[in-house]
């Protein structure tokens, strides 16, 4: 108030009465009002800063609940991301697990009127007895973090005392940006200097996340880091070179697996490889889960497997049906369109059912000694039963997953075929991650992540139907795989 001089925040309306006046807008033609979100401090937040990957690590990807609640598909208030940092900022990609406070117990918030507690008191008892939870929003600057949208979410949690909860975590690229420190110069280096020196490229100014990119895919396939590490440097050795690069990590990662058949061509250096790593590297061994703690969920060990970068499940052919009728679908979005697509996942569901009825049978027979009668009868009841997927909100996700991993699948099928399973495979299913997280498929050759697109192209710029120019212009208007799948029905 310019003449006491006091300040006062804005008041934010039940969201019934919010609703109800956006109504009243939309009857005289207006758009819904945009209600800037609040920015609330995560209480003792200090979290990393930094690259994404550090950023990701800090925030690890959940699972299907969090602090012992359900965690809903949608994320409230997406425009809140665009009204508030423009074009300058990046989203990590799935939900994520944040702790509700950084330190010590978590503790009741303070609130500015008896109204303001009433209010969120009820939430709070909405949320317990739901036992469900909505994604909030958390923004992330070289100041550290805060609740872009959800912090009446945020209250109500700290009121029932849980420990962490699901957001979607977004980096303000400019704060971080202008943050990051300023290099001093340093003097031009002379003639002489410059050419004993070999000359820094674009494409080596990526060799580090590139190489870090290989190690982490390497890990998710369950060997130790270390080794690839040590791996890499033995065969830089072998090459005369004191720093490896991003091919001997890819290299060292292939050797490492032990699936991997070595061609006869390179029996020699792999056998140079294993004498220069064997006193020094040994695998380690599989971690040994306590007794105590409890199996994953099905859900969650279906996820894992979704996310390991592997052997594709589908057969190449259910591959090629599912990434024909998504690209027929992106190039012409009709109902006729969609519902082709949904078919094609339909039938596989049929035949995931008569697989596991086929094995079940078989164990009831077998080894519970029941006649086939019986055993059909039970087989039947236990895997046959239930409808086949509809649209609600878990086949939204399951859609998603099934159209990415189908994705994933043909990617590994179309560079099997061309026996280019090392770093290529790593760097196509990074590029096509990003895209499908509704990333710009970066185009200039020689920046970091350049080569996406020719990658992404070799993929799927082929066929009668090629996917690549609509999967460029959905990546162009930042719309991830799950707002393409609702946008189907």
């Amino acid at each position: 108030d310019p003449k006491t001089g006091n300040w006062y925040q804005p008041m934010k309306l039940p969201s019934e009465l919010q609703e109800f006046l956006d109504d009243e807008r939309g009857a005289l033609g207006l758009e819904p009002e945009e209600i800037q979100p609040e920015q609330v401090k995560r209480e003792g937040a200090t979290p990393p800063v930094g690259d994404v990957e550090a950023v990701a690590r800090a925030y690890p990807v959940v699972g299907d609940t969090v602090g012992g609640l359900i965690v809903r598909p949608d994320i409230p208030n997406q425009a809140s991301i665009e009204a508030t940092f423009g074009q300058d900022f990046e989203i990590l990609e799935g939900i994520r697990e944040i702790p509700t406070v950084d330190t010590g117990e978590v503790t009741s918030p303070t609130f500015v009127s008896a109204s303001e507690r009433e209010r969120t008191e009820r939430l709070a008892e909405e949320i317990k007895e739901s036992g469900e939870i909505d994604p909030l929003i958390l923004a992330v600057d070289a100041k550290g973090d805060y609740i872009l949208e959800g912090s009446h979410r945020y209250d109500a949690l700290r009121l029932l005392g849980i420990t962490s909860f699901p957001a979607q975590v977004v980096l303000d690229t400019r704060s971080i940006a202008e943050a990051a420190p300023v290099t001093p110069e340093v003097p031009a280096p002379t003639a002489e200097e410059a050419a004993a020196e070999p000359a820094v490229t674009p494409e080596l100014e990526e060799l580090d996340a590139a190489s870090e990119a290989l190690i982490g895919a390497g890990v998710r396939l369950g060997l130790n880091e270390e080794s690839i590490r040590e791996g890499a440097k033995a065969l830089a050795r072998l090459d005369n070179q004191t720093v490896p690069e991003a091919q001997h990590v890819a290299e060292a990662t292939q050797y490492l697996n032990p699936q991997f058949e070595v061609p006869q061509a390179r029996q020699e250096r792999f056998d140079a490889f294993n004498r220069a790593v064997a006193p020094e590297v040994a695998p380690a061994p599989a971690p040994i889960k306590p007794k105590t703690l409890p199996p994953a969920p099905k859900e969650v060990v279906a996820r894992r497997k979704r996310n390991r970068t592997s052997v594709p499940k589908r057969s190449k052919q259910d591959v090629a049906a599912i990434v024909s009728a998504f690209a027929t679908y992106l190039n012409s979005p009709t109902t006729a369109n969609a519902m082709a697509l949904t078919e094609k996942l339909r039938t596989e569901e049929r035949s995931k059912r008569i697989m596991r009825f086929t094995n079940r049978l078989r164990e009831l027979v077998v080894n519970e000694g029941l006649t086939k009668s019986e055993a059909i009868k039970q087989a039947a009841d236990e895997t046959l039963r239930g409808e086949l997927p509809s649209v609600d909100p878990n086949f939204f996700q399951e859609v998603t997953n099934e159209v990415r991993d189908a994705l994933m699948d043909h990617v590994y099928y179309v560079l099997q075929a061309e026996n280019d399973l090392g770093f290529e495979l790593l760097s196509t299913y990074t590029a096509l991650s990003n895209a499908l997280a509704g990333k710009p498929i970066p185009r200039t050759p020689g920046r970091r992540g350049g080569s996406a697109f020719t990658r992404l192209q070799r993929v799927f710029g082929g066929g009668a139907q090629p996917l690549m120019p609509a999967l460029d212009m959905v990546a162009k208007q930042r719309k991830p795989l799950s707002d393409i799948v609702r946008g189907m029905y």
